[in-house]
């Protein structure tokens, strides 16, 4: 039995996707046998990452109550800054305004924002490339498209390892006419696809002018979505 660390990173007070995987990890690692515990590293408000970072270096995890930690998984940004001579990441994401989303987020910068940010990814993506090459023993990142992110650094070799889904009583009492789909309704989130998938020829049709789509909820990016099924 070894005793392993989860480490991930999370803002105060928020519940989302990568503590559920965090705590599915820890559970299965129990499952097989050996003890595991969940270490949160902070994740500090915008313009306070590089803090975040140095607090996660410095974090001890060798040992605790006088026991030694046999093994450390990282997840997401800055956990992977851990230190440990066995670190796997199974990385989650990276601060994504300082990559794929930098153009969206750069936009509506002023000259003097725009110059403190572009410092700021700098340091950031230089500490990322650091962490990821040198820090860790192993990396497996959760899905394709998070490799391709980090496909600008050809000696970061990673194996995609997509994460299951929460072990839940899953279960398909019928079928019906209708897509149910749980989401945020943000563009991040990509709910447009769902609706250019069934407006394809492949879909049989689903999408008609009879069809009816509700949103459970408001604002923009809901207003956006309801002006393209009635474009379709």
């Amino acid at each position: 039995m070894s005793r392993i660390a989860v480490v991930t990173s999370s803002p105060p007070m928020v519940e989302g996707g990568h503590m559920v995987i965090a705590r599915s990890l820890a559970q299965a690692l129990r499952d097989a046998g050996h003890s595991a515990e969940i270490i949160v590293t902070p994740q500090n408000r915008f313009g306070r990452q590089a803090s975040a970072y140095l607090a996660t270096w410095l974090t001890d995890v060798g040992s605790t109550e006088g026991q030694p930690i046999d093994q450390v998984i990282s997840l997401r940004y800055p956990s992977y800054a851990v230190r440990h001579p066995r670190h796997v990441c199974w990385l989650n994401h990276t601060m994504r305004e300082y990559y794929d989303l930098w153009d969206r987020f750069s936009a509506g910068l002023g000259t003097a924002g725009l110059l403190k940010e572009r410092t700021r990814r700098l340091a950031i993506r230089a500490a990322d490339r650091y962490l990821l090459t040198r820090n860790v023993t192993r990396l497996f990142v959760q899905s394709r498209t998070i490799q391709q992110r980090l496909a600008m650094w050809p000696e970061l070799q990673s194996t995609v390892l997509y994460p299951p889904a929460p072990q839940r009583a899953y279960r398909c009492d019928e079928y019906g006419d209708y897509v149910f789909m749980v989401s945020r309704l943000t563009p991040l989130k990509r709910v447009d696809l769902l609706i250019e998938a069934l407006a394809e020829p492949e879909a049989s049709g689903s999408l008609t002018r009879n069809s009816s789509i509700t949103w459970r909820a408001a604002g923009p990016c809901a207003f956006r979505l309801s002006r393209r099924t009635t474009a379709l």
